[in-house]
C-alpha cells in the first residue's frame, strides 16, 4: 500500500481524535484552510471545510455528552431568534415553487446559524477567544498577500496566481476565491481583528508584523474593487472612531489617530490605477449596469414581499419570478424580504438587534472593570458588525460566517465571568482610559 495514503489516513484519523477532545480545534481548522477551500472544491468537487464541519460538530456533540452540559442555554434569547430564523427558512422553502433547489441553501445557511451555537461552547476559557482571535486575524492576513503578489504579477505582464477578473481598464483581484467579491469580503472578515491585535499585542515587533498585516489587506481590498467591501472598509474605521470616542477617554488622541488612518485609505485610493477609481466612484455615480441590476433586485424583492408578505416565495426562488428571471439578489435586504417574507425579516433583525445591545453593554461592562482588552475588543467587534451591516446592501452577509461569529462572540462575552474571560477589576476601582498604563491585557 502506498504510503502516502498510510500516513494521510494516519494524519486523518489523529485530526479527528483531536477534534472530538478540542472541538474549537476543528473550528480553527476550518478558518485555517477557507482561504484556499474554494479552488480546491472547484478542482476536485470536494470541500474540506465540509467534511471538517460535520467531523468538529460530532467532536461537539461526543464533548457534550461526556461532559454532560451545555452553554448553549446560557444564551437562550438570540439562540431562540436563530433557531426561529432557520425554521423560518426550512418552512418557507419546503412550500415554495422550487423546494428541491431551495434547501441546498438553506442546509448551507442552517450549518452556518448551528455555527453561531457552538462557537457558545467551543470557547472555554480567556486563552480560547485569544486562540480564535489570532487564527482568523492571521488566516486572512496572510491571505492579503496573494492580492498584492497577483497585481504584481499582472503588472510585470505575467500570468497571475489564483483568481483574476477583467473589468474595464484593468483588473480585479479574486486571491485564492473564485470571484474578486467573495475574496474582499474574506479579507474584511480578518481586518478588524488585525486591527484589534495591532493595538493590544505584546512587543513591538509583533505589532510592527500585524500593522503590516493591516497595510497589505487595505491595498488587497482595493484591489479587488469591491464597491461594497471598499465601503465597508470605510465604514469600519469611521465606526471604530465614533465608538471609542463615545466610550473611552483620550477622545482627542482618538480622533487624531483614526483620521490619520482615514487619511491614510484615502491617499491609498487616489494613488492607485486609474480603473479602480472609474468604477469604484465613475461606474457607480453615473449608474452602470450592476448597480442598475441591483436595483432591480430590490425593486423586484418589495414586489415580491408584496404578493407574499408574510413568508416570502422560499430560500432561492427568486430567480424563479420575473423579471430578472434566472438570477439571484446580490444584497440581504432584497434576499430576506423576497425568501422569508415579513416575519422571517422580523426575526432577523431580531437576531441583529439582540446582537448590537449585547455589543454595546459589554464594552460598558469591561470598561467598568477595567479590563481594558476585553473593552478593546468589544469596541472593535461593534465597529466590525456595524461595517458588516453596511456591506449587507451590496452582498448576503447571511452566508458569511464571520456574521455568524460575531453573533456568537457577542452572546459570549456578554457572559464573561461564566466563561471565565473577564480579569479582576482593579482594586482603586478607576475606569481605564484610551490605553491602560499597564493595566489587564
Amino acid at each position: 500500500m502506498n504510503l502516502l495514503y498510510i500516513g494521510g489516513a494516519v494524519a486523518a484519523i489523529l485530526v479527528v481524535i483531536a477534534i472530538v477532545r478540542y472541538p474549537l480545534f476543528g473550528f480553527l481548522l476550518i478558518v485555517v484552510q477557507s482561504p484556499i477551500d474554494y479552488l480546491i472544491a472547484e478542482k476536485t468537487s470536494l470541500s474540506f471545510g465540509r467534511v471538517l464541519g460535520v467531523v468538529t460538530a460530532l467532536g461537539w456533540l461526543a464533548s457534550v455528552v461526556v461532559n454532560r452540559r451545555t452553554r448553549m442555554l446560557k444564551h437562550w434569547p438570540v439562540n431562540l431568534l436563530v433557531l426561529s430564523l432557520a425554521t423560518v427558512m426550512v418552512a418557507s422553502t419546503l412550500v415554495s415553487r422550487e423546494p428541491e433547489y431551495g434547501m441546498r441553501y438553506v442546509i448551507t445557511l442552517s450549518l452556518l446559524m448551528v455555527l453561531a451555537l457552538f462557537i457558545q461552547d467551543f470557547i472555554g476559557d480567556r486563552m480560547d477567544l485569544q486562540r480564535l482571535i489570532w487564527v482568523i486575524a492571521l488566516t486572512m492576513g496572510l491571505s492579503s498577500l496573494v492580492g498584492l503578489v497577483q497585481y504584481r504579477e499582472i503588472v510585470a505582464g505575467e500570468t497571475a496566481m489564483g483568481t483574476v477578473d477583467t473589468i474595464v481598464g484593468g483588473y480585479r483581484m479574486g486571491g485564492t476565491r473564485t470571484n474578486a467579491n467573495g475574496y474582499g469580503m474574506m479579507l474584511m472578515s480578518g481586518l478588524p481583528f488585525l486591527v484589534f491585535l495591532a493595538q493590544t499585542a505584546r512587543g513591538t515587533w509583533t505589532r510592527m508584523l500585524l500593522a503590516g498585516l493591516v497595510l497589505t489587506s487595505i491595498l488587497s481590498i482595493f484591489l479587488t474593487v469591491s464597491r461594497t467591501q471598499v465601503t465597508s472598509m470605510f465604514a469600519f474605521f469611521l465606526a471604530l472612531l465614533f465608538v471609542r470616542f463615545a466610550y473611552l477617554r483620550g477622545r482627542l488622541g482618538t480622533v487624531l489617530v483614526f483620521s490619520g488612518v482615514v487619511t491614510l485609505l484615502a491617499t491609498i485610493y487616489f494613488l492607485l490605477p486609474d480603473y479602480v477609481f472609474n468604477r469604484l466612484i465613475g461606474a457607480t455615480f453615473a449608474v452602470d449596469t450592476s448597480t442598475r441590476i441591483r436595483m432591480g433586485f430590490l425593486s423586484k424583492a418589495i414586489d415580491l414581499v408584496v404578493d407574499h408578505p408574510l413568508f416570502g416565495i422560499g430560500v432561492g426562488n427568486f430567480g424563479f419570478y420575473g423579471p430578472l428571471r434566472g438570477m439571484d439578489p446580490h444584497d440581504t435586504v432584497s434576499f430576506l424580504l423576497s425568501s422569508i417574507g415579513l416575519v422571517g425579516s422580523g426575526v432577523f433583525v431580531g437576531i441583529v438587534l439582540t446582537t448590537l445591545v449585547k455589543m454595546s453593554g459589554n464594552i460598558r461592562a469591561f470598561r467598568s472593570r477595567g479590563d481594558y482588552h476585553l473593552t478593546n475588543l468589544s469596541i472593535t467587534l461593534l465597529a466590525a458588525f456595524l461595517a458588516l451591516l453596511v456591506a449587507g446592501f451590496g452582498t448576503l452577509i447571511v452566508f458569511q460566517r464571520v456574521f455568524w461569529i460575531y453573533v456568537a462572540l457577542a452572546a459570549v462575552l456578554s457572559k464573561a465571568e461564566a466563561y471565565g474571560l473577564a480579569a479582576s477589576p482593579p482594586a482603586d476601582g478607576r475606569v481605564p482610559c484610551g490605553a491602560p498604563p499597564g493595566g489587564p491585557r
